[in-house]
């Protein structure tokens, strides 16, 4: 079953041979007025799909992005999603456990993990580098952290 809503929206994009695999479930697929569309990769039919909607917010056009939980084959768009809309924050509303299995959700969230670390360890050395004051303050925040001294 799938939710309807009033209007006359298509749905092709989702239809394609090369972005079939991409949907998680048949019944949950976006709507083309309102997805998000990603640069295309030359050479690769289907790069520009990932199962995503826009959505507004409270007078803000596009304001937030729902998007399935990705599957083996989309954890790189989900990721390039990410990157490209200069997404900050993200929810997760799914289970871990789908089916009587544990879903692959879970090698999301260490994957989100260890790009978060990364992200971080990023910062670290840049701020290093801006403004050497900052170091004994920071040496305070890393040991109460408990991040390594090789990255202080």
């Amino acid at each position: 079953m799938s939710i309807r809503v009033p209007g006359n929206y298509t749905w092709e994009s989702s239809q394609k041979p090369e972005n079939k695999a991409k949907n998680r479930y048949k019944n949950i697929i976006p709507y083309d007025h309102t997805r998000v569309t990603l640069a295309e990769v030359d050479g690769f039919p289907g790069s520009d799909y990932i199962n995503a909607n826009f959505i507004d917010g409270y007078n803000h056009h596009c304001k937030f992005i729902a998007t399935q939980g990705p599957v083996a084959n989309t954890f790189g768009d989900f990721w390039r999603t990410v990157w490209d809309q200069g997404v900050c924050v993200i929810v997760m509303v799914t289970n871990i456990v789908e089916g009587g299995r544990v879903s692959r959700i879970r090698e999301l969230l260490i994957s989100l993990r260890r790009k978060a670390v990364a992200i971080i360890l990023a910062a670290i050395s840049i701020l290093r580098s801006i403004n050497s004051g900052f170091k004994s303050e920071f040496e305070k925040w890393a040991s109460w952290r408990h991040v390594p001294h090789k990255f202080v």
